[in-house]
């Protein structure tokens, strides 16, 4: 634990960085391509922190290796029609956002010329929490990942400069920075090409990529790397376009095919579409609908995208749901301890209401409202829930019924040393710990299944709201130390392959059920069309019988 406090606090070396030194690092930056698009004109480096968050390396591989586990999750949840419909439709009646991505998907049911391919790029964000000593779920990310193709350049910084200056950056060592993971590059751009080879075997070589971006997106460089990747490695070319382009600028042969200038279009990867700010118009709508009904591949389909809305945290928090899309209970057991408590008010008594509106009046610090959108700049906490909690107690507004309130996750925080806009500065920092993941499915057969990289974001304390990051801040990488804290969680759900079976016995039973039902039906239905087609031809006999007979 001695340690622990130690990396949280800054050391008179690394307070009093030499200007020189201060100036390398940023020249590293710039000629290293560690750079986004400034919202002045030109381009920046990012904003690095220079000193590590550091976490027990225990509890970060974990997440590392439940990456895998929520792959499958959400790559099952993706598929489950039925699900999605009836856990959005409620919300999709006072939501317009969410109702035209849900119009969208029930579309494709019977679209002829569906995409069997399917890749899913993930990023599963978590906070450490002080109290309980671990790291809890905050959300997953299906577009907004941005920086994640700078983990293995970042990597290579952290290295770079913990072994030149030793001094300076002793925290930094071979041991603390994870030894697996930093390639999102190749293994984004590998899974791309496989999923096109799968879907396109014999034009793949001749398609391009697609990359789907806001009209005056800043975070492009991460891109321009995946870019890179694509064509030095594979000589596929990769273009950036907005919505309305592709609707206006992209043709659909018979076959389903999108084209662009008679070239196939065989992968949209989105970096936009997660917001309202992204359909100015119904071009936008009309460019989505377009990608999703065509043979491309999406990276994410318009069902892997519905699952980030926050509705799904709190379905996949329930164990018997849980348990409908993974079966080993040692997993189960262990991803519930990742969620905190999370409240829906549509699934809550009147007496639980205003237990949980009392308790947010009383500390309205201490709990988050999340609407259903990717994003933490879209969460409401402290005065602004309060206020909204007051003015609906009594009839509760749309806002609050279609979004889930956690509880705020209590945020260790740690002296960091950040560089931004080449200058150099000392914060108290909070830090959001990311694993990513990627899973390709063939007509939903595993094809690859992978934790392939660590981002960590970190933000000053002063300005995160509630706890929760907003946009990227600085990046870092986890620092991981060989401790163990004790972990007290306050949640604890224990999960018995007994229980297991019984749920998945109680739904073969309920399914037999219903097809029982459903072949009884068929059956009365089909003795009743007998039935009347033996009267109506019994009349038919008596009606010519009673024919006088004119011949002779």
């Amino acid at each position: 634990m001695e340690e622990f406090e130690q990396m949280n606090k800054l050391t008179e070396e690394e307070k009093n960085i030499p200007e020189d030194i201060l100036q390398e690092i940023i020249m590293y930056l710039y000629t290293n391509g560690l750079i986004i698009k400034s919202k002045k004109g030109g381009v920046s480096h990012i904003p690095i922190m220079l000193t590590p968050s550091s976490i027990p390396k225990n509890i970060y591989e974990k997440i590392f290796f439940y990456q895998l586990a929520f792959n499958k999750i959400i790559n099952k949840l993706s598929n489950d029609q039925k699900f999605l419909e009836e856990i959005l439709t409620p919300i999709s009646e006072k939501d317009n956002f969410v109702k035209k991505n849900l119009e969208i998907s029930k579309k494709l049911i019977n679209y002829e010329h569906k995409q069997k391919i399917k890749l899913g790029i993930f990023r599963n964000d978590y906070l450490f929490d002080k109290n309980q000593n671990f790291l809890f779920f905050t959300e997953y990310n299906t577009i907004a990942s941005s920086m994640g193709t700078f983990s293995d350049k970042i990597k290579k910084f952290y290295s770079f400069f913990s072994q030149k200056y030793p001094d300076i950056f002793k925290k930094y060592s071979e041991k603390s920075i994870p030894i697996e993971g930093f390639d999102n590059i190749e293994k984004f751009a590998e899974s791309m090409i496989e999923g096109i080879k799968l879907a396109f075997p014999q034009q793949y070589k001749e398609s391009i990529i697609v990359f789907v971006v806001q009209k005056n997106e800043t975070n492009i460089f991460d891109q321009y790397s995946l870019s890179d990747e694509l064509y030095n490695k594979y000589k596929i070319h990769s273009i950036r376009m907005t919505l309305e382009e592709i609707k206006n600028k992209c043709s659909q042969d018979e076959n389903g095919n999108l084209l662009l200038n008679d070239i196939l279009i065989s992968l949209f990867y989105f970096r936009a579409s997660y917001c309202e700010n992204d359909f100015p118009n119904d071009e936008a709508w009309q460019g989505r609908e377009l990608i999703e009904l065509s043979t491309a591949i999406k990276v994410p389909d318009i069902n892997t995208f519905l699952t980030t809305f926050k509705i799904f945290q709190y379905e996949l928090s329930k164990p018997q749901i849980l348990m409908h899309y993974i079966q080993n209970e040692l997993i189960i057991n262990d991803i519930l301890r990742f969620f905190g408590n999370i409240y829906y008010i549509r699934d809550m008594s009147p007496e639980n209401i205003t237990d949980l509106f009392n308790k947010i009046k009383e500390n309205p610090d201490k709990y988050i409202l999340k609407p259903m959108r990717e994003g933490g700049g879209n969460n409401i906490t402290g005065e602004k829930l309060k206020e909204l909690i007051v003015a609906n107690e009594i009839n509760v507004s749309d806002l609050i019924k279609n979004s889930v309130i956690v509880d705020k996750i209590d945020s260790y925080t740690h002296e960091g040393l950040v560089i931004r806009d080449e200058k150099i500065k000392t914060q108290n920092s909070i830090s959001e710990y990311s694993a990513y993941g990627i899973i390709l499915t063939n007509e939903n057969n595993i094809v690859i299944n992978k934790s392939v990289s660590f981002l960590v974001r970190t933000k000053s304390q002063d300005s995160v709201e509630g706890g929760i990051i907003e946009g990227a801040g600085a990046i870092d990488i986890p620092c991981l130390l060989d401790i163990k804290l004790e972990t007290n969680l306050n949640k604890k759900i224990e999960i018995t392959a007994e229980e297991i079976q019984k749920y998945l016995d109680d739904l073969k039973a309920q399914e037999e059920a219903k097809q029982k039902e459903e072949e009884e039906v068929k059956k009365k239905e089909e003795e009743e069309a007998k039935k009347k087609e033996e009267e109506e031809k019994k009349e038919e006999n008596v009606k010519n019988e009673e024919q006088p007979n004119t011949e002779g």
